[in-house]
């Protein structure tokens, strides 16, 4: 089921080291990123380990691309490795102005409706307001690209009932009456959280590796670094929300992915303010500020939480938390990894201005992945074909199942998966 109702969500305490407490179950905070839907990449699904991807790049790739159209995803026609569905209006400009600094860099592939046709119930987006308050509801979100199936907003799934190893009905809490669902197949589509929730709160076959469900939690941290470009450039010029990602400033660093990513937007008030001297003259530093603030960019270095660092999602009774001290004794990596970036900034000629250690002062809340990771060998809770180990006829779907994010968000191989997943069922 998805919900619509924004009153329907789980409220985790987390840790305090989380810096979002509170997940919906629709959408998704990768709304506020505009719907940024980037494959995980080739390397990615190379790296070995214990918890590692069972199939490869390649296999995923048909998925993707079905993934890309039916999310309307608009970016940069000249990438070549991923299909779009049309093109992000600006994409052009950023190509010109990286060209002699980055040449491959180029804007991100946006699920965003910003052509004027074809447009199957979406909103158009005409770029010029932040997409988590944009009235058009532009992304492509389930309730716009299956505008004839009805949702049941305030349901929430309690549990679910087994007869052995097959799971045969679930009782589900909707409109406050409790109802029992009987079915020949289950498949929990959730997030990377509720999925955990809802298997914990059920009483699992014994074959069900219980113990794994959790403890391979992993999530995106991030370094934002403001950087003085050599030439001006023009914030904002992007058809829709957005970014440029720098490939030349991306990829494994000291075992972790990184993807660097330059906002269109230019720095807050009190980013730009802190880069002015305070004992100029107000007319000096608006003169300055002047002269600088074009030149200013906001470069994003999301980093993964990889699976190797043992950080794990846990339970007390009917409360969750993330339990973060792996990811404390590991952040010195994290430190080295932004200073390897940041040099290449500066040899690629970028005066870096300051450094927001975003990953310093909390982790996690953008993309919960890895909680019941499909792999190879005793550390998988699904299958290479997400069917629920242990179960006959239970199967995952969502960032749960994701055994390795790298940097990239989760959003477009959650889609490629269910495709996949559909195919395997049909």
């Amino acid at each position: 089921m998805q919900s619509s109702d924004i009153a329907n969500r789980a409220e985790l305490p987390l840790s305090m080291m989380s810096t979002n407490v509170t997940t919906f179950v629709q959408g998704g905070i990768s709304n506020w990123w505009g719907g940024y839907s980037a494959r995980i990449t080739r390397k990615t699904f190379e790296v070995p380990g214990e918890v590692a991807w069972p199939i490869g790049y390649d296999e995923l790739v048909p998925y993707y691309e079905q993934a890309e159209r039916l999310m309307h995803v608009h970016g940069d026609p000249t990438a070549g490795d991923y299909s779009i569905f049309g093109e992000l209006p600006g994409w052009d400009y950023w190509r010109s102005y990286f060209q002699s600094m980055f040449p491959l860099a180029r804007v991100t592939p946006q699920a965003k409706n910003v052509s004027d046709h074809d447009t199957h119930n979406f909103g158009l987006c005409i770029g010029n307001g932040h997409c988590g308050l944009c009235v058009n509801d532009a992304k492509a979100r389930p309730a716009n690209v299956f505008p004839y199936i009805d949702v049941h907003g305030n349901s929430i799934a309690e549990e679910i009932l087994f007869e052995g190893d097959r799971a045969v009905a679930a009782r589900v809490r909707s409109d406050g009456e409790l109802l029992e669902i009987s079915f020949d197949r289950l498949v929990v589509a959730a997030g990377g959280i509720e999925n955990v929730t809802l298997l914990k709160r059920s009483k699992l076959p014994q074959g069900v590796r219980t113990a794994r469900i959790g403890s391979s939690y992993q999530d995106h941290t991030a370094c934002e670094v403001l950087g003085i470009l050599p030439e001006a450039f023009r914030h904002f010029h992007l058809g829709a929300e957005g970014a440029v990602e720098i490939p030349e400033l991306s990829g494994y660093f000291h075992g972790i992915e990184v993807k660097t990513l330059m906002l269109t937007v230019p720095p807050s008030a009190e980013q730009t303010a802190a880069l002015v001297q305070s004992g100029d003259s107000p007319v000096s530093r608006t003169i300055h500020l002047n002269k600088l603030l074009p030149r200013i960019a906001r470069f994003y270095l999301q980093m993964e939480v990889p699976p190797e660092w043992g950080v794990e999602l846990r339970s007390r009774g009917q409360r969750s938390f993330i339990y973060s001290l792996p990811y404390l004794e590991h952040c010195p990596i994290l430190d080295a990894v932004v200073m390897e970036v940041t040099r290449k900034m500066i040899d690629a000629g970028i005066m870096i201005a300051k450094i927001v250690p975003h990953h310093r002062n909390g982790f996690g809340g953008h993309h919960y992945s890895g909680t019941t990771a499909m792999a190879s060998g005793p550390h998988a809770v699904v299958t290479s074909n997400q069917r629920l180990i242990g179960t006959s006829n239970v199967y995952l779907n969502g960032g749960s199942v994701i055994p390795r994010c790298g940097g990239a968000g989760p959003t477009l191989s959650i889609v490629a998966l269910g495709l996949r997943l559909g195919e395997h069922l049909r």
